[in-house]
């Protein structure tokens, strides 16, 4: 059996390419690497990815909107979190009579940062 025999029944060898083919099979090259894939393969097997931009795009879209998700969340949980602590440390308690009606009717308006439990005036 010599080189020609084994090439043209089962593998067409390109050594220009240095690529493999199966004559068999039609096949394009890979558009992010640039390895040899089937023609209808949708994810390459050497570098793993989809053959399709918008599904490559999409992907690293959805993760970067993931990500930035993630980061407001952690950003409004915990600046609440740090708000209440500075106001536990930091805030006041004050209120300030608007009006006196009578000796029984007071209105009150709490100019503070905390709520305020009024029961003797």
């Amino acid at each position: 059996m010599n080189n020609d025999e084994v090439g043209s029944d089962r593998v067409k060898v390109s050594f220009e390419e240095t690529q493999v083919s199966y004559s068999g099979a039609p096949s394009r090259k890979c558009i992010w690497c640039k390895e040899e894939v089937a023609e209808g393969a949708r994810i390459c097997k050497t570098c793993k990815k989809h053959q399709s931009v918008w599904v490559e795009i999409a992907f690293i879209t959805s993760g970067f909107v993931g990500l930035v998700t993630f980061l407001i969340g952690v950003w409004v949980f915990a600046g609440e979190r740090i708000y209440e602590a500075y106001n536990g440390v930091f805030g006041v308690y004050d209120v300030e009579i608007v009006e006196m009606v009578s000796d029984q009717y007071l209105v009150l308006r709490n100019t503070g940062t905390h709520p305020v439990y009024v029961s003797d005036v």
